[in-house]
This record gives C-alpha cells, sequence and structure tokens, in this order.
C-alpha cells in the first residue's frame, strides 16, 4: 500500500520559513509512526549498571549488545551500509552520559522539542532523539513507543535495499493567493510525498530495543538511585 501526503495548507500570518519548518516536522512524524508501527524483530536489555563494575567496562558490554542488534539485521536483510537509530527521550539521555569514546555528541548540538540528531555513538551509529512529548502523543494515538524505546536500522546506499522508501513525488511549492476584500493574505503550500515501507521486507531492516532498569543494587541512569528487588524502569 502507498502512503502519501497531500498537502493544500492555508496559513495565514506565518512565515513561510516557518511552514516548510512544520511541514518537515509532519513528515519526520509520519514517516516514525510508520517505522515503529511496522517493525516485527524486537529486543530488551537492561542498562542498569551493576554492583561493583567500572562504568567503562559496562558500557563496552552495551556496545557490543547493540553490535549484535546490528549484526542481526545486516544477516536478515543480507546487505550493509549506514547504521542509525532513533532513541527514546530517556534513552537519548542515557546515550549523552556514555564516555566520549562511546557518544560524540553534534557540533553546537542545542535540544529541541522535535525529533533530532544529537550524535554518534559507538563511532558509526547516528543517533536521532524522540522528545519526550513525541513520544506520550504517539503512545496516545497506539503506537507504542516509549521514552526507553530504541528503533534500530540499517539503510543501504542502494534504494533498492533500504527498509523506508520515501521521497517529494511533487516537492512542495508555495502558491500567493489575491489579497481577498477583507484584506486577508494567504499562502497555500502544496506537495505529495511518498512515504512507505519497502514493499520487500523492508520491516526487516529494523530493530526496536526497549531499554529497562530493573537489575537489583544496580544504578538507575535516571534517578540515580540503587534499585530495589521489584522496582523497575
Amino acid at each position: 500500500m502507498k502512503h502519501s501526503v497531500n498537502l493544500v495548507w492555508t496559513w495565514g500570518s506565518l512565515q513561510f520559513r516557518t511552514l516548510k519548518e512544520y511541514l518537515s516536522h509532519e513528515q519526520d512524524m509520519l514517516r516514525l509512526r510508520i517505522m515503529i508501527w511496522r517493525t516485527l524483530a524486537t529486543d530488551t536489555f537492561d542498562i542498569a549498571l551493576p554492583v561493583n563494575q567500572s562504568f567503562d567496562v559496562w558500557a563496552t558490554i552495551i556496545r557490543g549488545k547493540f553490535q549484535t542488534v546490528y549484526r542481526d539485521i545486516i544477516e536478515r536483510v543480507k546487505s550493509s551500509g549506514a547504521m542509525g537509530m532513533f532513541a527514546g527521550a530517556d534513552a537519548a539521555s542515557f546515550f549523552k552520559q556514555l564516555p566520549k569514546d562511546f557518544f560524540q555528541p553534534a557540533e553546537d548540538y542545542i535540544q529541541t522539542p522535535y525529533v533530532h540528531y544529537i550524535g554518534t555513538l559507538f563511532g558509526n551509529v547516528k543517533v536521532y532523539e524522540v522528545p519526550a512529548g513525541i513520544c506520550k502523543n504517539l503512545t496516545t494515538e497506539n503506537i507504542q513507543f516509549s521514552s526507553m524505546d530504541v528503533l534500530c536500522y540499517v539503510r543501504d546506499e542502494n534504494p533498492g535495499k533500504a527498509g523506508f522508501v520515501t521521497g517529494d513525488a511533487v516537492p512542495a511549492i508555495p502558491f500567493q493567493h489575491p489579497t481577498t476584500p477583507a484584506l486577508v493574505n494567504r499562502t497555500t503550500l502544496w506537495g505529495s510525498a511518498i512515504n512507505d515501507m519497502h514493499p520487500r521486507n523492508g520491516a526487516d531492516y529494523f530493530t526496536r530495543v526497549t531499554l529497562t532498569m530493573a537489575k537489583k543494587g544496580g544504578l538507575n541512569f535516571i534517578s540515580g538511585d540503587t534499585i530495589d528487588a521489584g522496582d523497575s524502569e
């Protein structure tokens, strides 16, 4: 099934740049919803720092876990290329705490309330943060993606070997309407885009990993507290 966005939006007082930024955000949200909804492979990992283990050693174990996740994706699709992830707000916060040898923040990084690039994990995995508000909105739409979820993906340079197909069928262009008798100016942005999973096993290019913090005696990275038996995040 083809998913397309046909845009015929009329905004009055907003600047054209603001309109384009909003359009870009809406496109990102549509793509993210489809990718999460269509992903079949799932995994979990407890990131609580074990008792009497150094943070650097534990970070190395975490790197090994995600290397395994990406290895499994590559073996499923019989292809390799760029690797990346969409990390929920708390998962992204955890990655930001990792040593610089493991996580390299984006240059001049600024936190925003939209899905945005935050840096590179393990030297070759691009990380995009999904803010808490967006995670909450996705949940209200019955798209299950918590702030501790991470959507991992692999993308081949060949468009025929990618999990998600996206592109502008008709690039968004502005149309300035004639001024109305009430002296109101209107601009309509028209465009059409294709956004859908690849019809040939597109879901195989994705794995959703849910991070937890349930290890008894471990360190909760969000609160900084020691986890008691029965506690979990």
